[in-house]
C-alpha cells in the first residue's frame, strides 16, 4: 500500500500546482477548457480513489486474492487516465489516452464488488 500513499501525495500536489496555475492565471492552463477539466478530475479523482483504497486497507481488509489489485490498479489508472487526456487535447477532444480512465473505474468498481460480496458472504 505504500504506492497508494505515494499516488495520493502525487495528487494532493497536483491540486497545488492546479491552484498555482489558476492564480498566476496561467494562459498555458487557462486556455484550454478540456485541459483544464480533464485536470481537475484526474486531481479530485486522484484523491478520492486513492484515499477510499488506503481506507480499505487500513479499516477494512480484503476480501479474496482479486480484490486488492483490482481497487489499487483503477485508483491508479482512472485519474492518471484522466490527466493524460488532458496533456495533449485537441480544440475538442482530449487525447485518445483519456480511455486509460473509464477502465480503471471499471477495475476500481470491480473490486470493491469483490470486496464487498466476501464481507457479505462471510457474515
Amino acid at each position: 500500500m505504500k504506492k497508494l500513499w505515494i499516488w495520493l501525495w502525487l495528487w494532493l500536489v497536483v491540486g497545488l500546482v492546479l491552484e498555482y496555475l489558476i492564480g498566476t492565471k496561467s494562459s498555458a492552463y487557462l486556455a484550454e477548457d478540456i485541459r483544464r477539466e480533464l485536470w481537475r478530475l484526474a486531481h479530485a479523482h486522484g484523491v478520492l480513489l486513492s484515499a477510499i483504497a488506503l481506507l480499505c486497507d487500513g479499516l477494512l481488509g480484503w476480501g479474496g486474492k482479486a480484490a486488492r489489485p483490482l481497487v489499487v490498479f483503477g485508483a491508479i489508472a482512472m485519474p492518471l487516465g484522466f490527466f493524460l487526456g488532458g496533456c495533449w487535447p485537441n480544440s475538442t477532444d482530449p487525447h485518445a489516452l483519456v480511455f486509460i480512465a473509464p477502465l480503471g473505474g471499471l477495475a476500481f468498481v470491480t473490486g470493491l464488488g469483490l470486496n464487498l460480496s466476501y464481507r457479505l458472504r462471510k457474515e
